[in-house]
């Protein structure tokens, strides 16, 4: 039944991307790592966009199998190594085996700059991104959390659709914005690619969320 969902759901996405994609001419993909679809989730860490260049049409195989290059991700893109090292190092390397957490993105279109990226999009555009990312994550992928990887670009841009919001401290440096999202806890923290952000700052973050992702 969720395989069927899933179907259907990429469907309608990539019919949306081939209707609009020509128009924003940028890149096209939400998957990173392939999909999770057996409702054992653990994590699902949400990213603005890919960050590619050009539109080359919806890429259907990528919604089951992934960007081809992530499987060395963690030794090639800083915002997943630090991610990567940090719940390693934290003793927690077993979320991030396969099957257990999910990488996407909100928007399905990109750029090399997310300001461009938005004003390519438009309003309409990104408000239809982010209901088909809602039906995917809240009642087909069902995760145990949502990590955004940015409060301003990602977690922001969903705070209609979430109750309970507020800002948790973790340590006397470390805050979160945390709250529901259709029941599922999501929570937002600084791009781990920010070279301001220190291993403290990621290591206080992963280990909160692995105790919530349980």
């Amino acid at each position: 039944m969720v395989n069927e969902k899933y179907n259907q759901w990429v469907d309608k996405v990539c019919e949306f991307i081939e209707e609009v994609g020509p128009c924003i001419n940028g890149s096209s993909s939400a998957m990173q790592s392939p999909p999770v679809l057996n409702g054992k989730c653990r994590i699902l860490f949400l990213g603005h966009d890919a960050h590619e260049q050009g539109f080359y049409g919806a890429d259907r195989a990528r919604f089951y199998e992934g960007n081809k290059t992530f499987k060395d991700a963690h030794r090639t893109w800083r915002y997943w190594t630090r991610p990567y090292n940090s719940f390693h190092r934290i003793g927690k390397g077993e979320i991030l085996d396969s099957g257990n957490y999910m990488l996407m993105n909100l928007f399905y279109f990109g750029n090399d700059d997310i300001n461009r990226s938005n004003a390519r999009m438009g309003v309409k555009v990104m408000q239809r991104c982010i209901e088909f990312s809602e039906e995917l994550i809240c009642h087909i992928i069902q995760p145990k959390v949502v990590v955004c990887f940015s409060i301003g670009s990602v977690f922001n841009p969903l705070r209609s659709r979430m109750s309970n919001i507020r800002r948790v401290v973790l340590s006397d440096n470390v805050s979160i914005m945390q709250s529901l999202w259709n029941g599922i806890p999501i929570i937002g923290m600084s791009h781990p690619s920010a070279r301001s952000i220190s291993n403290h700052y990621l290591d206080t973050i992963f280990n909160y969320v692995s105790k919530i992702s349980i």
